[in-house]
């Protein structure tokens, strides 16, 4: 299969190639990133049913066709690499490839059904000139939005995306205001570290970043804050916790 029908390579402002101090070199370890947590949004929707004692939940994955949640990945991981260990060489890299998408845990929790796309993702490194990979990919975990008092959520989260609750109510701790429903972001990351040259593990960090978006309104809920939000504050607010995530992942996984 042709290589360039399945990759793309991007380079990025200050992706420049960085040099270890003489004497460093032979040691020192460089970097690839790779990010495939990019190419969808998870919108989780918890609201009240009628006739029912239990709140009915739904699950809506909405495709992204560009790479700007895999880019801002890509250039957290290259700020954060570049401020833990100056000097050393990173290659920024996108996929359009929707194996590797799809198989982006699978291919280390279930290697031996997986190693077609393992062997092409080795390939696809080879001739980079780098020790290591830094693979962002998504993470599956409990849903949970931290509160004054303590906590909410129900159900599992994976990867990016909105968590949209109409039967939680809400107050403000300094004021008597008080809404029910709230629209929650997350961005829920693993970040594994691996050799290059056999995908064997060096480390793996779980991250996962929330929020809660609370607008009281005559009408106040969720699905009425989605509902009303503006695509590019939707965007800016996970591009916000992806940020976050892959900032605290990268110090604890650069250590193993």
């Amino acid at each position: 299969m042709n290589l360039n029908a399945r990759i793309l390579v991007a380079a990025f402002a200050g992706m420049l190639f960085h040099v270890a101090p003489a004497g460093a070199q032979e040691n020192a370890r460089s970097y690839a990133v790779l990010s495939l947590i990019g190419n969808a949004i998870h919108v989780d929707t918890v609201r009240a049913s009628v006739g029912v004692r239990a709140p009915g939940e739904t699950h809506h994955v909405l495709d992204i066709p560009d790479h700007v949640f895999d880019t801002t990945a890509l250039l957290a991981a290259n700020a954060s690499i570049g401020q833990l260990q100056p000097g050393a060489k990173i290659v920024l890299m996108t996929t359009q490839d929707a194996e590797l998408y799809k198989a982006q845990n699978a291919m280390f929790e279930k290697p031996e059904a997986n190693q077609a796309n393992r062997d092409y993702l080795i390939d696809l490194l080879k001739d980079r000139g780098v020790s290591h990979l830094v693979l962002v990919t998504k993470q599956r975990d409990n849903a949970y939005f931290k509160l004054t008092n303590g906590s909410t959520g129900t159900g599992q989260l994976e990867g990016l995306g909105f968590y949209i609750d109409d039967t939680t109510v809400l107050r403000g701790t300094e004021s008597s205001i008080s809404s029910r429903g709230m629209l929650g972001p997350f961005a829920y990351v693993k970040a594994r570290l691996l050799d290059a040259r056999t995908l064997a593990p060096v480390g793996e960090v779980k991250s996962n970043q929330s929020s809660i978006v609370v607008r009281p309104s005559s009408e106040a809920s969720g699905m009425e804050i989605w509902d009303t939000m503006a695509s590019a504050e939707k965007v800016d607010l996970i591009n916000c916790l992806l940020r976050d995530a892959i900032k605290a992942a990268m110090a604890p996984l650069l250590g193993k």
